[in-house]
């Protein structure tokens, strides 16, 4: 008999149960929806960095409702990221189509290979199969080589941003080192930052909301930060001792999903696009 759960199922109700809890001390995501929804407009902000790897350019920007867009683009394929309230859109556009990935409280949709694919109603074999046609799109192939190749600090916006979506499409094509590259990165990161001083820690730059600032200045990106660091650990405790597949991916969409709420939140708090 096919299996009639699959991992995005078990991770939409780890998920639900996570958000509707008693959040931890200090998490981002206790203010989510009184400080991302409110009714003040932000200041529309737009900042291109440059990536000291391969010189492409990384368009970032936030509109009115704090929702960031993230792009970069080479020869073969472009990457259009966008945060929002509920979670992300990653749209991948090649000469051989367009594929788009969201993640909200309810799973995983995938568009563009084979129609429309809404993960968390597949049974294993079904998840399988989108899995594999998924690892072989030449489009995601190529978007996933230009994530490799970008030199992605996982404490920046940007970096943070396109080091999630690199661990999403490893993870939809059935690739376990996704995980691991992120840790890697934000292991030379905390290292880095233990002992770098507090000054050289990025800052951000307010545009509203000061009511947000009270800690002073990078308050929210201090608790941002904070944040991440706990949430992973909770990825590792969720895994636990438990290698079993199925476990492991519910656990990795739950970090995934509240990693992005978390970025939604520090945006508003700050009352626009961070700078880094």
């Amino acid at each position: 008999m096919a299996r009639t759960i699959c991992a995005t199922g078990v991770a939409a109700a780890i998920v639900l149960t996570t958000l509707h809890a008693a959040p931890p001390r200090r998490d981002p995501a206790q203010s989510l929806q009184t400080t991302s929804r409110q009714d003040k407009s932000l200041i529309p902000s737009s900042v291109i960095v440059t990536d000291s790897n391969t010189g492409l350019q990384i368009h970032q920007s936030t509109d009115a409702k704090g929702i960031l867009t993230v792009e970069v683009q080479d020869q073969r394929v472009s990457i259009r990221k966008r945060n929002l309230p509920t979670g992300a859109e990653v749209t991948l556009h090649g000469a051989h189509g367009t594929v788009v990935i969201a993640l909200n409280e309810a799973g995983l949709t995938m568009t563009g290979i084979s129609g429309i694919q809404h993960l968390d109603s597949l049974d294993e074999v079904a998840y399988q199969r989108a899995q594999s046609l998924f690892a072989r799109s030449t489009t995601v192939q190529d978007a996933r080589a230009l994530l490799d190749h970008l030199a992605l600090r996982p404490m920046t916006m940007v970096g943070s941003s396109l080091l999630l979506t690199k661990v999403l499409l490893g993870t939809l094509a059935g690739d376990a080192k996704a995980v691991e590259s992120y840790h890697a990165a934000i292991a030379g990161q905390l290292a880095s930052r233990s002992n770098a001083s507090r000054s050289s820690a990025p800052r951000l730059i307010r545009a509203s909301l000061q009511e947000a600032s009270k800690g002073g200045p990078g308050a929210c990106w201090d608790q941002y930060e904070d944040y991440l660091m706990q949430i992973w650990s909770d990825f590792w405790d969720c895994v636990g001792h438990n290698w079993n597949s199925w476990l492991y991916y519910a656990c990795e969409a739950k970090w995934l999903l509240q990693a992005e709420l978390a970025m939604s939140w520090v945006i508003a708090c700050s009352g626009g696009l961070p700078v880094h």
